[in-house]
């Protein structure tokens, strides 16, 4: 399976370690792992997103923040829209603070991550 990780736009810019461990698991299992930094390169989202959503993902994961968890919902769109059939995961501290509420409430997102996603076992 090829996977897809994004780090949306907020308002502090430096690398996420978040997606850093879950992309180390995941190369480790053998997954083929993407990582999209819209934190740190903030030009051209939709064009960007648009040609590597065309690539044929099975899983596209969202590390969301508090200060990004808006941007991120909008990405998450943009996924759906550009790849109707993709699954997509939050998941992130902006998620597990609130729960599984975020996922009634954010239907545009097919899973949701809380906790450490490199540890899930579902």
């Amino acid at each position: 399976m090829k996977v897809l990780l994004i780090d949306p736009p907020g308002s502090v810019i430096g690398l996420n370690s978040g997606i850093g461990y879950l992309c180390g698991t995941l190369v480790k299992e053998g997954v083929q792992v993407k990582v999209l930094d819209f934190n740190n390169s903030r030009t051209d989202i939709e064009p960007r997103l648009k040609n590597e959503m065309s690539k044929a993902y099975g899983m596209v994961g969202l590390s969301l923040k508090t200060n990004t968890v808006v941007a991120g919902i909008e990405i998450a769109k943009m996924c759906k829209l550009f790849s109707p059939r993709v699954s997509v995961v939050a998941g992130g501290p902006g998620v597990s603070v609130v729960g599984a509420s975020f996922l009634a409430e954010n239907p545009v997102f097919d899973y949701l991550m809380i906790g450490e996603a490199e540890k899930t076992n579902a």
